[in-house]
């Protein structure tokens, strides 16, 4: 669902359009809401949460939130996608990603 409601922020953004904010959220919640339900409600009945238990969410959400984190969340995320079968073009993706993630000035192995 994540991707989902970044794609509306991104187009409220850029359109600023309150008509196409509704509508790609109505055809989002159509496509992303069935397809996700029955897990989060699983997730409600077992956890009495829908997302995940509190010991999940304690330790895979960070304590600290701040612009630099999480920018280098976002840049250590995309990192994940980087390997594209051509080693010379993943090189240079790895290199530009390290250099973004070292523009935050977060520590690459920050536990936080």
């Amino acid at each position: 669902m994540a991707p989902g409601l970044a794609a509306v922020g991104v187009i409220f953004l850029l359109k600023r359009s309150p008509r196409a904010i509704v509508e790609l959220t109505a055809v989002l919640l159509i496509f992303l809401l069935p397809i996700n339900a029955p897990w989060m409600t699983r997730n409600w009945k077992v956890f009495g949460r829908p997302l995940s238990s509190a010991m999940s969410s304690a330790t895979i959400i960070n304590q600290k939130i701040t612009p630099a984190k999480a920018a280098a969340n976002v840049v250590r995320n995309l990192s994940l996608y980087t390997r594209i079968g051509s080693e010379p073009v993943t090189e240079m993706f790895n290199k530009v990603l390290s250099e973004l993630y070292a523009a935050t000035g977060e520590p690459l192995y920050d536990p936080d």
